[in-house]
């Protein structure tokens, strides 16, 4: 459900519905081919309507795009330029979730220095205002600092406190990328790992995403698909239910983080 920010013209929530488009097919994996000419018609739409709103979060998604095809100086960029439309808009907590987002861009690059440095300044931009669901993606970031170092152990250790944090938004998408590096982590543990992509499995599923086509870093490849493929069957059965009893992994299609009310701001 897509709320328009007030006085929005008929003509202007075009820009929206389709910046929505392209982000759903981002978050599930399958950007098509044509997201980049849909997001010059989205541009191109706010400019004429003069929708701040429609052209930031467009800017957002531009970087978003650019970091699941690889291209993370131009991710990093884009989000920057984005981080500036946002504080023009005056929406200062996409302009605080776009200086956090170029963390896991870095870390996915490979430039460890400026990822760990942004992580380190999270909690100057989150803590004075109580906020706990951006603390809860740095803490992907540094996960993503040791997968790149191949430090399985490390790699696991920020994504269970970020999966605390990001609970309470019911931010399944996230949650799922801390479990995918957990349950990676796990490869050496046959039966722990299927346990663990059995959850990724339900959790994934509830935002519409298959295992084959979840976003994942491009250097990381299929590893949960090809892993399954060659481990003994009796460890890949995945969980009949969800596992942790009352209900501490139940997926739902629900999502309250920030990132649920593309493209405007509450």
């Amino acid at each position: 459900m897509t709320c328009w920010p007030r006085g929005t013209a008929r003509r202007a929530r075009r820009a929206h519905a389709l910046a929505t488009y392209v982000y759903l097919g981002i978050l599930q994996g399958r950007p098509t081919g044509e997201s980049l000419d849909i997001l010059d018609n989205c541009a191109a739409l706010a400019e004429r309507h003069g929708d701040v709103h429609a052209a930031s979060w467009t800017a957002h998604h531009r970087a978003m795009l650019a970091t699941w095809r690889g291209e993370f100086a131009a991710a990093a960029e884009l989000f920057e330029g984005a981080r500036r439309a946002f504080r023009a808009a005056g929406l200062l907590d996409a302009e605080a979730e776009c200086a956090v987002k170029p963390a896991i861009v870095h870390a996915y690059g490979g430039d460890a220095g400026t990822a760990a440095r942004l992580c380190h300044e999270v909690p100057g931009v989150t803590e004075t205002h109580g906020e706990t669901w951006l603390r809860g993606l740095a803490l992907f970031a540094e996960s993503q600092l040791a997968r790149r170092s191949r430090a399985p152990r490390e790699a696991a250790e920020p994504d269970r406190p970020a999966i605390r944090l990001l609970r309470s938004f019911h931010d399944w998408w996230d949650i799922a990328m801390c479990v995918e590096v957990i349950a990676w982590s796990s490869a050496g543990e046959p039966r722990r790992a299927a346990r663990l992509l059995g959850v990724l499995h339900l959790l994934w599923g509830a935002v519409g995403v298959s295992l084959s086509t979840a976003p994942r870093p491009p250097w990381t490849g299929h590893w949960s698909m090809s892993w399954t493929r060659h481990r003994p069957r009796p460890g890949n059965t995945p969980p009949r239910r969800s596992p942790g009893g009352g209900g501490r992994w139940r997926a739902s299609s629900r999502r309250g983080s920030p990132t649920s009310r593309q493209p405007h701001s509450s």
